[in-house]
């Protein structure tokens, strides 16, 4: 889980975070058996920022567009991290590729 205080009054925002780890229930024990290195890169906005966390070891391409399909950030990350990428208000696409697999996200900063 994570939280964030967002407004004047900063109230709490809870978003549940991807694990990447794959559960499996044995018997009478519950057990953490491997890591899921496919994990896809989790995408939201969060005050004038696009945040990515990338908790898998694979390398992702970047792209951001605005609403006019101008792309305002381009870079490749290498293995685990944690992006924040200063954004006007306004509503966003991310374009991820990762392990050729692509993802697209529409992210709406406040």
């Amino acid at each position: 889980w994570q939280a964030g205080s967002t407004g004047e009054n900063a109230h709490r925002e809870w978003r549940v975070l991807a694990f990447p780890y794959t559960y499996k229930a044995t018997g009478e024990e519950s057990q953490v058996t491997e890591q899921n290195v496919d994990a896809m890169p989790y995408v939201f906005g969060e005050r004038n920022n696009i945040k990515i966390y990338n908790l898998a070891e694979n390398s992702m391409d970047i792209c951001v567009y605005d609403v006019n399909g101008v792309c305002v950030h381009r870079m490749t990350k290498e293995t685990r991290s944690i992006l924040s990428l200063p954004c006007k208000q306004g509503v966003y696409v991310v374009r991820l590729l990762v392990n050729e697999q692509e993802k697209t996200n529409k992210v709406i900063v406040k």
